[in-house]
């Protein structure tokens, strides 16, 4: 893993100060701290932060030229097919001067072109100078694990992994753009190509731009995972294929030249890559982190499992504060960010960097099985749509009082409440959004710019795309292009890097997804059990009570802890925060929100922590 970044004027040229270059990289330090480096041929200025995990040698650092010195490129990430990619072109008279993964996607760009990224299996954002064609080549992996940010304003091409080195060096003003955030207040993400600034694009996964003296071409998609081709196996065979597929994924994924552990949360996908990974390797270090609070704790079945493969076991337990986790959010997420299990996966990021430089995760496992738990209630909700005014139940839903404790009867509400809308979408988008228009209209101040309500159509938009589907494939398709790369990932990169370690996701193998998207989806979810097929795969590798536990997701207490200790706090930065004095929030709005979850009325700890870290944000970045 590192931190990219470089800017470019092929008309006219650059007129760069270095030393000021070189410092937008300091803002990018975490992602790489083991060396850096710069290029510059007054026209193109490429920059680099390392974080060295194969070739530790000095010859291996970047900017990397080809012999020549034709081409120059900046690589982050991680191509676990390195090793054969580099044999065959070694067989084909192509040089190399170090055992890096780099030097292999240089290589490859020289034989191949652009469909260099058809031969990659791996994690990846890059840019590539071409100097003999005088362009710009930027890619970026199929799933979005590596991040990409670029800007185009007078001529100059900028880009980034993170939009801090775009705006904090100077090149670009810091301006929120309040149609992305809107995105934000709905989903509790910023999707791709938009971001929270105006002028600072993200890079879609599965995508490339080419920059040269016309400009900047659009993002063009070169991959993209197909649900519609099935292969109608039995079982016993759909098993063995997910153990082969799963060994091999996790296989690649050990090859570093410095220590690896796995972050482990008790649940099956974490657990099924920790066994997999002690067939391979007898030194398995985890990682897991906890709450004292009893339904959010998952450590005792992390023990399990650790117990179970004889791992060197490590724990942390998150104390109720936010004085730490809300100043690292808005730090390394750049972007507000309203995914709460950004705070345990920040803190079991920082306990492992003590011990190793890569962790392996269970990420993928519910895209790529239907594991969470809102397949299960869309597969109910067709059901129920189907019978004459079941819209009613919705209603009734609202009419219920608020059950104060988690359990059966607070599902029940929540289901009835989602029922409300006029088809199967509608009850899907209930489960994925936090803000919907309505609740917004009473919130938003006068100096709120925009009024669009954007995150129910960019969701509607791609559940069209799909209507060729069954059920769960539609969602899955809809997730794997959503939610996945722009929250899920999102929250790994940055919580990874925050600490300079490196994550990798066996479960998000291109390949190994090509292989799961053909499995029927009644085997996904068979009636309403969900992972049906992939908990069968693992029977016999994963002790019953892995596979037998109900999904309790990586959650934190905030809805306990902002009814307790955090109440205040809450209060305090909120009611006198710079977002109501400045007049974007209503105050009023605020307030009803805050004390209906605090009396316990409702159950509004989301929304309350998406507030928080956008109020952290904006003093973060327009209150200096």
């Amino acid at each position: 893993m590192c931190g990219i970044y470089g800017i470019c004027r092929f008309n006219g040229g650059l007129d760069l100060d270095l030393e000021f270059f070189n410092e937008t990289g300091e803002h990018l330090s975490h992602r790489g701290p083991d060396a850096k480096g710069l290029f510059f041929d007054g026209f193109v200025a490429l920059g680099h932060r390392r974080l060295s995990i194969i070739d530790l040698s000095e010859a291996a650092n970047q900017p990397m030229s080809d012999d020549d010195g034709k081409l120059w490129i900046v690589f982050n990430g991680e191509i676990y097919n390195f090793l054969e990619e580099r044999k065959r072109l070694e067989s084909k008279g192509y040089r190399f001067r170090t055992r890096s993964d780099t030097e292999v996607v240089l290589n490859l760009y020289k034989e191949r072109g652009f469909s260099l990224l058809e031969r990659l299996r791996g994690m990846f954002a890059f840019c590539i100078y071409d100097k003999e064609n005088r362009l710009l080549f930027l890619a970026r992996d199929r799933v979005g694990k590596k991040p990409l940010y670029y800007s185009f304003k007078d001529g100059v091409f900028s880009f980034a992994s993170e939009p801090k080195a775009l705006l904090k060096c100077g090149s670009l003003t810091p301006v929120p753009d309040f149609r992305s955030l809107s995105y934000y207040l709905s989903l509790g993400y910023i999707p791709s190509p938009w971001s929270a600034f105006e002028g600072v694009r993200k890079l879609p996964p599965a995508s490339f731009i080419v920059v040269n003296e016309k400009g900047v071409s659009d993002p063009q998609l070169y991959w993209e995972l197909d649900h519609r081709k099935k292969d109608y196996l039995s079982e016993d065979e759909w098993c063995e294929i997910i153990r082969e597929s799963l060994r091999e994924a996790v296989k690649l994924r050990l090859i570093s030249d410095v220590p690896i552990g796995v972050f482990l949360s008790g649940g099956i996908d974490s657990s099924a890559v920790t066994a997999i990974m002690s067939e391979f390797s007898s030194d398995v270090k985890t990682y897991s982190v906890g709450f004292t609070w009893g339904d959010y704790d998952e450590r005792a079945y992390a023990r399990v499992v650790a117990q179970r493969f004889s791992t060197d076991h490590h724990e942390f337990v998150v104390s109720p504060t936010l004085d730490e986790a809300l100043p690292w959010i808005v730090r390394y997420y750049d972007e507000p960010f309203g995914d709460s299990s950004a705070i345990p996966s920040l803190y079991v990021s920082k306990v492992a960097s003590s011990s190793v430089k890569v962790v392996l995760n269970g990420d993928g496992g519910d895209e790529n099985f239907a594991g969470y738990e809102r397949y299960k209630g869309v597969a109910l909700a067709e059901k129920v749509l189907s019978i004459p005014g079941s819209p009613l139940l919705g209603r009734l839903g609202g009419l219920l009082p608020f059950p104060k404790r988690r359990g059966f009867m607070r599902k029940v509400r929540r289901f009835l409440e989602f029922l409300s809308g006029k088809d199967l979408f509608s009850f899907y988008y209930g489960t994925m959004s936090y803000f919907k228009r309505d609740d917004l209209e009473p919130l938003l101040g006068p100096s709120w710019e925009s009024k669009d309500y954007l995150g129910e159509g960019y969701l509607r938009g791609l559940y069209d795309r799909f209507s060729d589907l069954k059920k769960v494939d539609r969602f899955l398709a809809v997730e794997i292009r959503s939610y996945l790369p722009e929250d899920l990932l999102v929250k790994m990169d940055r919580a990874t890097m925050a600490f300079s370690i490196e994550g990798r996701s066996p479960l998000l193998d291109h390949l190994f997804m090509e292989r799961m998207a053909r499995i029927p989806p009644e085997l996904k979810l068979k009636g309403f059990k969900s992972k049906y097929i992939f908990k069968r795969a693992l029977k016999g590798i994963l002790p019953d009570e892995i596979l037998n536990r109900g999904k309790m997701g990586f959650g934190v207490p905030l809805e306990h802890w902002f009814r307790g200790e955090l109440a205040p706090f809450v209060k305090e930065n909120l009611y006198g925060g710079a977002l109501v004095k400045e007049g974007l929030l209503s105050l009023g709005g605020v307030k009803r929100l805050v004390e209906s979850h605090v009396e316990g009325k409702s159950n509004e700890w989301h929304r309350i922590w998406l507030l928080l870290v956008l109020e952290y944000w904006w003093r973060e970045w327009f209150l200096g």
